[in-house]
């Protein structure tokens, strides 16, 4: 049975605004409370005696009462009131008529001061001290900005105070939120001051164009929210503009332009069936997708939604899969092209699902690569992957070279990748010049320069490297003359689509002439006929593979492939 669990940003809102809501009314009832008890304790002692009965204790109350709710003012006003009563005005026999002595009144009103004073003075320190701790609860403590918990009470205030008017116009408003996807890249080179810096700047910039009443919060180190002025659609179309601006021009810091790689997303709210901490975590869902997508922009939709959902449990069947050994590898041949004879082999992942049946590649390892699954499962496809080169190479002519594996910007930012790859190698007595690690080029792009340290220690143990999907990441074809790679794989994109018209003809061969300039080696992927073929080999391309030769097969399938390739190169010699 389901259990219910209080939202606890939601029961800390609630409970504060209630008290904050109220507190005008709350200080009224105390004034009036702080007089009626001067009053009666003023009655009580003139109609009992006088003062030198011992109710004037009583008076004690309302300087008490009058120092916790106003504090140190409200204290010694109150211990004034009560002095200046029980003092002079106040016989000290009432039927005798006999007055005090003015150094008993003065004593009996220095008492009520230092109480006023006590309480009063004490009053303000906590109340001093609970401003400070709700500061700290509503606002970031490097920018100073308002935070996360200060987004959602106003969430909450506009949509409660919406719901208490029946008849009014629907509710309607944006948020927007901006990610600086390199601020942790800028913060390693420049120094942590620039995290402060850069959002600061930013902000300043958006600032500058924002209405009053559209509120920026820094919600995450790297994240801002803006919401947008409710009731106001044409508004939130500027904002968008805004936005887009904004993040396009660079900041200044320390008399240096730098340009914020950024992300932005967007979220209606049209309704008031959700908290709005439901709203800003589909706002960050789609920040994340466009982070993952490497787009700049993402709104979020129903579909955005039911899609994320969808992606949890492909990746808790992952999981599964993985660790009860169902995934399997499978290997596609790559052929020399100028006389069609395999000289490696590509690992690629294969799962068969009991209840989806096959799940495709392209949906299961994205998600693997955002978390914490892609290092066990890369470090089992390159052992397995080892194993079974050390027992395909047994039936291979000597055209056999190599094994392929895949590898994320995960695996390469991580130091000890490099340690493990190099214990596989000794483990299982492998050369290194056998082992091939492919990686795309925007996986590469991420971190310029950790990549190029990382793929300079991997190539000084003497594995090949080699560039997968090469033309569709966001670089420029100079940075491959920084790169330690031998090899390019031209994306399939571009090979299929070599007979549909000149423009990819032109790339293709434009990339084929560049990697042989650098001397680097050319893949073809995705080659399907043999009209393709044709026109790779004359062009000069050095290698291909692709449906056209092979798809990709089992280990015991391409055992026999190989063997009966090495007796046709043993026969024709």
């Amino acid at each position: 049975m389901a259990v219910d669990t209080p939202n606890p940003t939601k029961s800390k809102t609630s409970i504060y605004y209630w008290i904050e809501e109220r507190s005008r009314g709350f200080r009224i009832a105390t004034v009036l409370l702080v007089l009626l008890t001067l009053a009666l304790g003023t009655f009580t002692v003139y109609y009992t005696g006088g003062s030198y009965v011992v109710y004037t204790h009583n008076m004690y109350v309302p300087v008490v009462i009058a120092g916790l709710v106003f504090g140190l003012r409200g204290g010694l006003v109150a211990a004034l009131s009560a002095g200046l009563l029980l003092g002079p005005l106040m016989p000290l026999n009432v039927a005798s008529g006999e007055l005090q002595s003015i150094a008993n009144w003065v004593y009996r009103l220095a008492y009520f001061l230092l109480v006023g004073v006590i309480v009063g003075s004490s009053s303000d320190l906590i109340r001093n001290y609970i401003k400070r701790l709700r500061w700290h609860w509503l606002h970031n403590h490097v920018s100073e900005l308002p935070n996360r918990d200060s987004l959602l009470v106003t969430l909450q205030l506009l949509m409660s105070s919406h719901k208490e008017f029946t008849g009014a116009r629907p509710f309607s408003a944006c948020l927007y939120l901006i990610d600086i996807t390199n601020l942790n890249e800028l913060s390693l080179k420049l120094g942590p001051n620039i995290e402060k810096a850069a959002i600061l700047a930013l902000v300043q910039k958006l600032d500058s164009q924002l209405q009053p009443g559209e509120l920026i919060h820094h919600i995450r180190t790297n994240r801002l929210v803006i919401l947008a002025n409710p009731h106001n659609a044409p508004r939130q179309q500027e904002v968008r503009t805004i936005v887009e601006n904004c993040i396009a021009s660079p900041i200044e810091f320390e008399e240096i332009p730098l340009l914020l790689h950024c992300v932005w997303s967007d979220i209606e709210i049209d309704d008031l069936k959700l908290d709005p901490q439901d709203y800003l975590r589909r706002l960050e869902m789609a920040a994340n997708e466009a982070r993952v997508r490497r787009i700049q922009h993402s709104h979020y939709s129903r579909s955005l939604g039911l899609k994320s959902r969808e992606n949890l449990a492909v990746l808790g069947l992952l999981k599964h899969a993985f660790d009860d050994r169902i995934l399997q590898l499978r290997y596609q041949p790559k052929y020399r092209l100028c006389d069609r004879k395999i000289v490696s082999v590509e690992a690629l992942m294969h799962w068969s699902d009991r209840n989806r049946g096959v799940v495709p590649a392209s949906q299961f390892l994205p998600l693997a690569e955002e978390s914490a699954l892609i290092t066990p499962m890369t470090l089992w496809v390159l052992e397995q992957a080892v194993r079974d080169f050390l027992l395909l190479k047994e039936s291979a002519s000597n055209d056999f070279q190599s094994v392929a594996v895949n590898i994320s910007a995960t695996n390469l930012g991580q130091e000890s990748f490099v340690e493990s790859v190099d214990r596989l190698l000794t483990a299982t007595g492998i050369p290194a010049a056998c082992l091939e690690l492919e990686l795309t080029e925007s996986g590469v792009l991420s971190d310029l320069d950790t990549a190029v340290a990382r793929l300079n220690q991997i190539t000084d143990l003497g594995i090949r490297l080699s560039i997968d999907d090469f033309g569709t990441g966001f670089s420029s074809l100079q940075y491959l003359e920084r790169f330690p790679v031998s090899t390019v794989k031209i994306d399939r994109l571009f090979v299929s689509g070599m007979t549909d018209g000149k423009s990819n003809h032109c790339i293709v061969k434009s990339t084929i002439d560049l990697a042989h300039t650098l001397g680097l080696d050319v893949v073809a992927e995705g080659i399907e006929t043999e009209q393709v073929e044709q026109a790779l080999r004359e062009m000069g391309c050095d290698y291909g593979q692709g449906f056209y030769f092979s798809r990709p097969i089992a280990v015991e399938l391409l055992r026999l492939m190989l063997n009966e390739n090495s007796k046709a190169v043993e026969e024709g010699a």
